[in-house]
C-alpha cells in the first residue's frame, strides 16, 4: 500500500507531540513541516533527514504532494489553512478549537463533507478508554435514562496575573478557559449525552486574567427533561495536572468517571457485565487498549491512528469530525451569549 504523505503545520508543544506519534505509524511518511520560528526550522532541518521545512503554509501546498495535514497553529489560522487544504484535496486533522467562530466551523464541515475528505478535531477525550467505556455503558442502558449530569475540568494553567499580552489572554486567538479547557468538558457532554437544547445560568469569572475568563459555570437543558452543569477552572492550584471529570445520574444508577477510572453505582446487579448491586470500580488498566506508541496518554495515539484509519477506509465514521467540533462551538457561543444577555449583575 502507498504510504500516506503528511505535513504538519505548527511545531509547538502539540505539533511536536503529534509529530512523534504520527511518525510511529507504519503507513505514514512525514514529508514536511511548517513553522514561523527560524530556530525550530533550522533544528528540524538539521536532524530530520528527508523532511522539508517551510515558514509559510501556502508554500507547503504549492510545493508538496500531500495526502493529509495536521494543523497545530493558533486557532485564527485554522480556517484558512484547512480551507486551502480542502482545495488541494488534502485530509485534515486540526487541533481544537478548529475555529473560534461557529459559522466558520460549519463552513469547513460542509465543504469537507462535500469534497469527501477526512476531517477530525483533536478533542482527545473521545478516545480515552475510560470515557469510551462510559459511552458504551450509556448506550447499553446500564444506568437508564440520564436525568442529571455534571462535567468538570480543572487545571493550574493560569496561576498569576500577567500583562494581558499572551495568546492565552486573547479569546480571538483561542485563549481563555472556555476555548482552552471548558471545550473539552463541553465536547465530552456532546459525545456522551448530546448537544443541549438550551443554555442558561452562565457565569464567567476572571481570577488572574485581564481579558478572558478563568472559571466557567453553565447549566445545560434538554427537551426530554435531562439537565446538567459545566464547571471549569484553569486557575485551580490544587490540581497538579489537567483533570476531566463527569458524573451521570440515571434512572438505574450512576457513573462517576475521569481519565483514569470510573465508579458505577447500580440499583440492581448486572451479571452480564460482571457488575454487582451497589458500587463497582473500574480502573484504566481494566479497560484500556494498548497503543503502539505512547506519549502523554493512549488517547493521543488513538486519535491520530483513527485519523489514518479513516483515510485508509472511507467507510469508517470519524469519531470526532468537523461537524462534531462545530456543535461544540455552538455550545461555547451559547455560553458567551447567555452570559452577555443574562449573566451580568
Amino acid at each position: 500500500m502507498k504510504k500516506i504523505n503528511v505535513g504538519i503545520v505548527g511545531i509547538g508543544r502539540m505539533g511536536i507531540t503529534h509529530y512523534s506519534i504520527i511518525n510511529s505509524h507504519p503507513d505514514v511518511t512525514i514529508k514536511a513541516v511548517v513553522d514561523t520560528s527560524s530556530l525550530i526550522l533550522s533544528l528540524l532541518g538539521k536532524y530530520l533527514n528527508g523532511v522539508n521545512t517551510y515558514k509559510d503554509y501556502k508554500e507547503l501546498f504549492a510545493k508538496e504532494e500531500l495526502d493529509s495535514i495536521i494543523i497545530c497553529t493558533p486557532p485564527t489560522l485554522h480556517y484558512p489553512i484547512a480551507m486551502m487544504a480542502a482545495e488541494h484535496n488534502i485530509h485534515v486533522f486540526s487541533e481544537k478549537p478548529f475555529t473560534t467562530k461557529t459559522h466558520l466551523a460549519r463552513d469547513l464541515a460542509g465543504y469537507f463533507e462535500k469534497k469527501g475528505l477526512v476531517n477530525q478535531v483533536g478533542y482527545v477525550n473521545r478516545f480515552n478508554d475510560v470515557f469510551l467505556k462510559t459511552k458504551q455503558f450509556i448506550d447499553e442502558g446500564l444506568i437508564g435514562k440520564i436525568i442529571r449530569f455534571k462535567s468538570e475540568m480543572y487545571s493550574r494553567t493560569i496561576t498569576k496575573s500577567d500583562e494581558g499580552n499572551t495568546w492565552r489572554d486573547s479569546r480571538e486567538n483561542g485563549g481563555g478557559a472556555i476555548f482552552e479547557v471548558a471545550s473539552h468538558a463541553i465536547d465530552l457532554v456532546n459525545y456522551l449525552v448530546g448537544k443541549p437544547d438550551k443554555i442558561t445560568g452562565s457565569s464567567l469569572t476572571q481570577i488572574y486574567s485581564k481579558n478572558v475568563e478563568d472559571a466557567v459555570n453553565a447549566t445545560l437543558l434538554y427537551k426530554d427533561g435531562t439537565s446538567g452543569t459545566i464547571n471549569v477552572n484553569w486557575s485551580d492550584e490544587s490540581y497538579r495536572k489537567p483533570t476531566n471529570k463527569i458524573e451521570l445520574f440515571g434512572a438505574k444508577g450512576k457513573i462517576q468517571a475521569d481519565q483514569h477510572g470510573m465508579k458505577i453505582f447500580l440499583k440492581a446487579a448486572l451479571p452480564t457485565h460482571n457488575l454487582r448491586e451497589g458500587w463497582n470500580t473500574l480502573y484504566i488498566t481494566d479497560v484500556f487498549k494498548p497503543v503502539p506508541f505512547y506519549v502523554r496518554g493512549n488517547e493521543f495515539t488513538s486519535q491520530l491512528y483513527h485519523f489514518v484509519d479513516c483515510i485508509k477506509d472511507k467507510k469508517l465514521k470519524n469519531i470526532c469530525s468537523f461537524k462534531d467540533g462545530a456543535e461544540t462551538l455552538e455550545v461555547i457561543e451559547g455560553i458567551f451569549e447567555d452570559f452577555e444577555l443574562n449573566g451580568k449583575i
